[in-house]
């Protein structure tokens, strides 16, 4: 946990960090020293799961009172839904995929087929190109 505390008036600025048990996280409130850390620990409690002790109204401010872990936990899990809504995300990427396949088998059902090609004969040697009569032009000068 980091609290960050500024004086605007002496612009002095102190940061405190405390170190907390990942399992069962607890610090003491300063919601006594300063009214407005009320809702900035229930925020902290309810997304992380930190308890303040001595806070004089605990509870959740954000997510729903029977919702199940503290989600912007590193460890937390998603769990299959929420009261039938679904937490499953598609792939943006695999709706792309799909569209490409589709356009592609189009395109293949659009064009003939093409023509088998036959294999050339055993010692058959393929036909020379003609070779090319025209000659290029030389654009170096020799200077003398």
């Amino acid at each position: 946990m980091v609290y960050h505390f500024y004086s605007y008036r002496h612009r002095h600025l102190f940061i405190a960090k405390v170190e907390l048990d990942r399992k069962d996280p607890q610090v003491d409130s300063l919601e006594l020293l300063w009214k407005a850390a009320n809702w900035m620990e229930r925020e902290v409690f309810d997304l992380f799961g930190v308890t303040f002790k001595g806070h004089s109204d605990l509870r959740r401010i954000l997510m729903p009172e029977d919702w199940v872990g503290t989600p912007l936990r590193k460890d937390y899990a998603e769990a299959g839904g929420y009261r039938g809504i679904s937490n499953v995300r598609d792939n943006p990427l695999d709706l792309y995929l799909n569209m490409d396949r589709q356009v592609r088998a189009e395109k293949a059902a659009a064009e003939p087929p093409a023509a088998p090609s036959t294999p050339p004969a055993p010692g058959a040697t393929a036909p020379n190109p003609a070779p090319n009569t025209k000659r290029k032009a030389n654009s170096c000068r020799s200077i003398n």
